[in-house]
């Protein structure tokens, strides 16, 4: 029999209170029975009640003296209390031996002695002197026992939530949202570990047991290591549920002792914490095998490691050795998202997860773009040349390789290549401006730039780039080393750092290592091809130089810019904890060997990752269109539908133009905008049998973090954002940052970034503490969104508290467009709004006040103004001018004004002379679908305002002037008024006959 109680179940009438509730006779609870509830509740031990009464009354008057949240079960009825005894021990799952039971009445004490030999059981007259009795006396009392109570209520609420829920058991898994966290135990969590497994009944153990003393012991050992692991769900937290030891045995990693608490053993945990310690010994370089003690009770562990992949090495007696082959994937893990800040690699790591599935399924297809395709295999040795060129070049773990790449294949190949450097990418679009790229150099030190040898970056001469450094790899990228002289020193919060500390080797354990010395021909081996021993080929990179892999998890991972308030850029460092938390936590359904993603967004943009990373560590294939593809919506359509994608990202606003095409996608996700009502109900009319999602986060919080499911059916004024994913937190705070139904959005939890480059200031403006979250140190991000919450606890987004706007899934801060636009000379003042119109996507304009209202710059002269300062998503489509800012009665501005006034007086325009008949005519085409004439026949349409929409709207003009005389894909390459007037004219010569009937139909959009 068990020393310690863990749950006295009372009697009431005549125990608890005096008198009889039926007789009317009933008084308060004794004071003696309170403080008894009460002590013994501190100390861990839970409270339940067997009492025959009416079950309504008798909670009605425990809840009139405020006692109903002090028992986690009630059995109140009219059957022999040795019955209720037995369900209340089903119920909290705890063993008739640590259960006791105390009653007034000595025929009912004696009945539950009889059926329940193995339960205590007290008279009511020795109730104040249970507190005392060494049975109700824990020798330490845990963080974990006070909230015992507590955890056991929030299981009922889960278990009613189970019982009425409509899908299958593993749907209910799926949708608790578990989080387990799993770290190396401190000196405050060994009581808890021994407590574990003094309470357990061991029925979930491999068999070994070590006293405090012990654990103490091996926690302080360089051989050994003690892991504690706690849950959560959405309905509360679980506490500490599992304790692991382990030894390293050379190549082995041995588990001494798995235990978890049989409290969690429906929620399918056991195996993703076996799949996290097959995971810690393999970035080690080392096997995973476990020993078990067979004892009475716990044949359901050695089935758990043997559904776990765990083979049977040999057998002496009760003692077996198992041992994981380090490949095989332990099955029914993904419903649990798991948090390891203490690892060598975070779970979800990226590259880890490609190396897995390079040796898994080294021919399977990785990528495509363009006319290239790439397996496993070729993407594993092309990444790693890459890497090795970069570690040549003088790249270490922290640094910052910038690479100024087209996008296509050599792209993703130099992000990861970057990654498996222990470097972070900086990924830059050649498009930018000499200007824009020097500024953001000056924010973030970059060690090696990537570039294509037939588009070298136009600054990188300014650098002072040392020709020596560079070197081509057989792709036709080229890496060259940067100065320090080019780029932003190191130092303060938020900044890019380098680390370079001592770390652990990957063969030699725990052994402290020397920092890396800057040896630059060290190469980075690929995974070998093939290779039979699944944990040699599933091993993370070699480290470039000797303790140089894995970089630390609070290393960045990549570098990414988002619009400024001033106008500059702000570059947002995201961690590979951050990176391997945002791939940890997705969770979409898909098909092993089906799986394909797109992404409509450029990868310059985060919202292109929230499917590829992800894709890359469970095998399978990222399509990424090339720079040509990617304005063009029907050639994306026409690549999704020829690649079979399965899993398309979009923003709304080109999800339009692509859904009547699409047939394949089995997942859509929509990001970067509000989802339009409309579009919801026609994606479900087309594509019925497809999953939409509603995706929502900032750069600042790795992609994203909140999502709602979008069902059939439904029809809301706003379609919700949804509810905070796993490893995650939104709570949306009033001005006095209390939680409320409305009020600004902040975000908490692993994704949230490390902050702005170069700019502690605003990093601390912006990234604040996260009281909620109970770690120490735990940040949550001010999003500037306001939002509220439905009455079904779903997040809807009203609009932004800021200024910020999204535009084609770009994330634009209005007072940085105004901040770029007053600072030219000819501008007095100027407001940036969002003009949505119902036929037509939302637009940008901008209103000017000249400094000389008799003489207004030309609507060119801003264009390329801004251009020089913001990205393309941030140049105003129109610019209207006004006389003066209209001010509304309050005194504050009035946009209704402005937006009545958005067709108003445009700007100067230049001439047409010189202009032929082709090009006048061309030119019309042009205003129409621009919404402006300041165009001359040498500009280009995208410089002029044109973008992915309008240039559809010019080719729906063109078709029905001059039927099948242009593709739409020719005018992204004869941008000019002047080239299309010319391919015009010798199309309509070629083909004077031509009509419609051979022609590509116009289509509404």
């Amino acid at each position: 029999m068990s020393d310690l109680v863990k749950c006295l179940v009372w009697d009431l009438d005549d125990t608890l209170w005096g008198g009889v509730l039926l007789e009317h006779d009933a008084t308060a609870p004794h004071p003696e029975a309170r403080r008894v509830l009460r002590r013994l509740d501190e100390r861990g031990i839970v409270h339940a009640v067997a009492s025959r009464s009416e079950a309504a009354l008798a909670t009605a008057h425990l809840d009139a003296h405020g006692l109903s949240e002090m028992f986690c079960s009630l059995q109140i009825g009219w059957g022999a209390k040795s019955a209720a005894v037995r369900r209340i021990a089903e119920e909290l799952n705890i063993g008739l031996a640590a259960i006791a039971f105390v009653d007034n009445d000595p025929v009912e004490r004696a009945e539950v002695a009889a059926a329940l030999p193995e339960v205590r059981c007290y008279a009511a007259e020795e109730l104040a002197s249970l507190p005392d009795r060494p049975e109700f006396t824990p020798a330490v009392v845990t963080a974990d026992a006070r909230d015992r109570r507590k955890r056991y209520l929030a299981e009922q609420v889960r278990r009613h939530s189970a019982s009425t829920f409509e899908g299958s058991d593993a749907e209910f898994l799926a949708g608790l949202g578990l989080v387990m966290t799993v770290r190396r135990a401190g000196a405050a969590d060994l009581e808890r570990a021994h407590e574990l497994t003094v309470r357990t009944n061991q029925l979930n153990t491999t068999g070994r047991t070590f006293d405090s003393d012990e654990l103490r012991e091996l926690s302080a050992s360089p051989r050994h290591e003690v892991l504690i692991a706690s849950l959560r769900d959405r309905f509360g937290d679980y506490g500490v549920i599992g304790v692991a030891v382990s030894e390293f045995r050379g190549d082995d990693a041995a588990l001494l002792l798995l235990l978890m608490s049989c409290r969690v053993m429906s929620r399918g945990v056991g195996g993703a914490l076996l799949a996290h310690l097959i995971d810690r010994a393999r970035a080690r370089g080392q096997r995973a095998v476990a020993e078990f003690v067979a004892t009475p009770a716990n044949r359901v562990m050695l089935v758990t490691l043997r559904f776990a992949g765990f083979a049977m090495l040999e057998q002496r007696g009760e003692r077996k050795l198992l041992a994981h082959d380090g490949s095989t994937a332990v099955p029914n893990t993904g419903h649990v998202l798991m948090r390891a800040p203490d690892a060598p690699l975070p779970p979800g790591d990226l590259v880890s997860g490609l190396l897995r599935q390079a040796a898994r399924v080294p021919e399977r297809t990785a990528l495509v773009s363009g006319d290239r395709r790439l397996s496993y295999r070729e993407l594993d040795s092309g990444t790693a040349e890459l890497a090795a060129r970069l570690v040549g070049a003088g790249v270490r773990p922290g640094d910052v390789v910038l690479c100024q790449l087209s996008q296509g294949a050599d792209t993703l190949v130099a992000m990861l290549a970057a990654l498996r450097a222990g470097a972070a990418w900086w990924l830059v679009d050649p498009g930018r401006t000499e200007a824009q790229v020097q500024r953001l150099l000056d924010q973030i030190h970059c060690t090696a730039v990537v570039y294509d040898a037939s588009e070298p970056p136009a600054w990188l001469p300014r650098a002072s780039c040392d020709v020596h450094d560079a070197a081509t790899t057989r792709s036709g990228l080229t890496v060259s080393r940067l100065p320090r002289a080019a780029s932003a020193p190191h130092g303060g919060p938020g900044d890019v750092v380098q680390h370079e500390e001592p770390t652990s080797d990957p063969v030699a354990g725990d052994r402290a290592v020397e920092p890396a010395r800057r040896d630059h021909s060290a190469p980075v081996p690929a995974t070998p091809a093939g290779d039979s021993t699944a944990r040699d080929a599933v091993r993370p990179v070699p480290a470039p130089v000797s303790g140089a892999w894995p970089p630390p998890s609070s290393a960045p991972a990549y570098v990414i810019t988002t619009s400024g308030s001033t106008g500059t850029p702000k570059a947002v460092v995201v961690s590979r904890a951050n990176l391997a938390a945002m791939i940890a936590g997705r969770n979409y359904p898909y098909t092993d060997g089906e799986l394909v993603t797109l992404s409509t967004c450029p990868l310059t943009a985060d919202a292109s990752m929230l499917f590829a990373p992800w894709a890359l560590t469970v095998g399978g294939t990222v399509v990424v269109p090339t720079h040509r593809e990617l304005p063009d919506a029907a050639a994306v359509a026409a690549l999704a539908e020829r690649t079979r994608v399965s899993h398309l990202i979009a923003t709304p606003s080109y999800y339009r133009l692509l859904l009547d095409a699409l047939i394949t996608p089995s997942v859509v996700a929509l990001a970067g905008e509000q989802v339009p009502t409309a579009l919801a109900v026609r994606h479900h009319e087309r594509l019925p049998n497809t999953l939409l999602l509603n995706e929502y986060g900032p750069t600042e919080a790795t992609v994203t973090c909140v999502w709602h499911t979008v069902e059939a059916g439904a029809a809301p004024e706003i379609v919700p954002i949804g509810t905070a994913m796993p490893g995650n937190s939104a709570l949306v705070l009033g001005p006095d940052l209390r939680p409320g139904r409305d009020g600004e959005l902040y975000l908490g939890g692993d994704q949230i970034a490390q902050g702005y480059a170069g700019d502690p200031g605003r990093t601390a403006t912006r990234f604040v503490a996260d009281p909620a979250a109970g770690e120490p140190g735990a940040r949550m991000y001010r999003t500037g969104d306001l939002a509220r919450r439905n009455d079904s606890g779903d997040l809807e987004f009203l609009g932004r508290r800021d200024g910020q706007v999204q535009i084609r899934g770009a994330r634009v801060e209005l007072p940085a467009v105004e901040a770029v636009l007053e600072s030219h000379p000819e501008v007095a003042h100027a407001v940036a709004l969002m003009i949505e119109t119902a036929d037509q996507p939302s637009q940008l304009v901008a209103y000017i006040v000249p400094v000389a209202p008799g003489a207004p710059p030309t609507r060119r002269a801003l264009a390329r103004h801004c251009a020089e300062h913001l990205a393309a998503m941030e140049i105003p489509a129109r610019f209207v001018r006004i006389g003066t800012l209209p001010i509304a009665a309050a005194g504050k501005l009035d946009e209704a004004a402005l937006r009545a006034a958005a067709d108003g007086p445009a700007l100067p325009s230049p001439a047409r002379d010189g202009w032929t008949a082709r090009e006048l005519e061309l030119g019309a085409l042009w205003s129409a679908a621009l919404e402006h004439d300041d165009f001359d026949r040498a500009d280009s349409f995208f410089e002029v305002g044109g973008n992915s929409h309008s240039v559809v709207h010019l080719h729906l003009r063109l078709e029905q002037r001059w039927p099948g005389a242009l593709r739409v894909g020719q005018l992204f390459d004869l941008h000019t008024l002047a080239a299309q007037a010319e391919a015009l004219e010798e199309a309509l010569a070629a083909e004077p006959a031509a009509g419609a009937a051979n022609s590509t139909q116009a289509f509404e959009l």
